[in-house]
């Protein structure tokens, strides 16, 4: 046998030698090699966090998230997508059968509701310790809606209020030079541009669309003439005193004169064709007519909502809660924390039309690329109002929204329907 062969051989068996005392040790290090999420590998020590999102914000936040994992490599997030159609119901159920995620979207008529099952953990600790999120970062408003009994129970993250989109087109059209700014013009604007243009006897153009089943669009109208949902104590209604009685009568004869869009029309589609002059909405609308009317910018135009004694709009929108559930408080609050830096809360708005909570990102030159729109959303905002905290307030808010649009589509006395929509709303608060 050569040299050469004798080395080949004894080469051979040392490889198959090592390969037998190596293997066991191969296989140990693979079974508890990390498994990857997301395309991200995860270590033993990575946080994992479940966060439940709502609408078309659960579709972006995709983004925002990728940013907080680059920046967080020892957090992997874990997105779940729900409808608002049935996101309170589901986190409802999750509340009683104990799946809740570990920080949720929600509402912000939704945090009493919430916070009186006692499966929210309290957020003031984590504020008082954080050195970049505090009370001062953000607008009033929307902090409040987090407020319940003095505890804080979740983190403003956008919000929104609604105002007056009007054609500038169709208004010229009747010598209109200028949208309405009390009561007695917005109804005698609607009543002009509601027409039967080719006299078949059926209606064409109407003069505005209002959502009869959105009490954020109703409750604005009671506000506006100095009246109120509840008394002082949330102890029972006062829909039923003189100013809120003139503002509910006020509201539903503008469709029982046949001003307003039939509830089964889209709305959306008969602004942008010029089938119904003016409407009331919030951000999202200006992303949408700038899409649909990118070259006829001419068309439209916002104002702050019209007044009785006042002009005040609704405000609401989302903030983000943690869970008791919560295994690691201390990951998901660098993601609340993260949500809630002012770069990060300008360029979601550039995502979503969503007005950022956090003060300082209204500064911010990219966050809004029409100062113009910008500046009558932050004139309404000097003159807004959400509903009262209270765990009733969804079902109370869905029995406004239901009578009144029995109201509408009845000819029974108004204050007679009146009398039972505040009969039910009491047996609600004081059931």
């Amino acid at each position: 046998m050569t040299n050469e062969l004798q080395t080949v051989i004894f080469t051979y068996m040392m490889r198959q030698t090592l390969f037998r005392l190596l293997y066991p040790v191969l296989l140990f290090f693979l079974a508890f090699a990390p498994l990857s999420c997301k395309g991200k590998v995860l270590s033993p020590e990575t946080i994992r966090l479940t966060i439940w999102t709502v609408g078309s914000e659960g579709n972006k936040i995709s983004l925002i998230a990728q940013d907080f994992e680059r920046a967080n490599p020892d957090i992997t997030l874990d997105i779940v997508k729900m409808d608002w159609e049935v996101a309170r119901d589901r986190i409802l159920s999750a509340i009683n059968d104990g799946g809740t995620p570990d920080l949720c979207q929600i509402g912000t008529t939704w945090t009493a509701e919430f916070a009186a099952t006692e499966t929210l953990a309290p957020l003031d600790n984590f504020v008082f310790m954080s050195s970049e999120l505090s009370k001062e970062n953000f607008f009033n408003g929307p902090w409040q809606t987090n407020v319940i009994d003095g505890k804080l129970y979740g983190i403003p993250w956008y919000f929104e209020t609604r105002l007056l989109f009007y054609r500038k087109d169709l208004l010229k059209a009747k010598g209109i030079v200028k949208p309405p700014q009390t009561w007695e013009e917005l109804r005698e604007t609607a009543q002009l541009l509601t027409e039967d243009q080719d006299e078949d006897g059926q209606t064409d153009t109407y003069g505005l669309s209002l959502s009869s089943f959105d009490a954020k669009t109703i409750a604005p109208f009671v506000w506006q003439n100095g009246g109120s949902l509840f008394n002082s104590t949330l102890t029972a209604t006062t829909l039923c005193g003189k100013r809120e009685r003139e503002a509910l009568r006020f509201y539903i004869n503008l469709f029982r004169d046949g001003y307003v869009l039939p509830k089964e029309s889209d709305a959306i589609d008969s602004f942008l064709n010029g089938r119904c002059a003016m409407t009331i909405a919030g951000p999202w609308y200006v992303t949408i007519l700038r899409k649909e009317l990118s070259e006829k910018s001419y068309l439209w135009g916002m104002a702050t909502l019209p007044k009785k004694v006042y002009g005040t709009s609704y405000f609401g929108g989302s903030n983000f809660v943690m869970f008791n559930s919560c295994k690691n408080k201390e990951g998901a609050w660098r993601f609340l924390e993260f949500l809630s830096r002012p770069e990060n809360q300008a360029s979601w708005f550039q995502a979503v039309s969503a007005l950022p909570a956090v003060k300082a990102a209204w500064e911010k030159p990219t966050a809004f690329t029409n100062p113009i729109y910008i500046k009558i959303f932050e004139n309404q905002l000097q003159d807004v109002k959400t509903f009262s905290a209270i765990p009733q307030i969804e079902r109370i808010m869905t029995t406004l929204e239901k009578n009144i649009l029995d109201a509408i589509d009845s000819e029974e006395e108004i204050d007679t329907m009146l009398d039972k929509l505040c009969e039910e709303v009491n047996s609600l608060i004081q059931p």
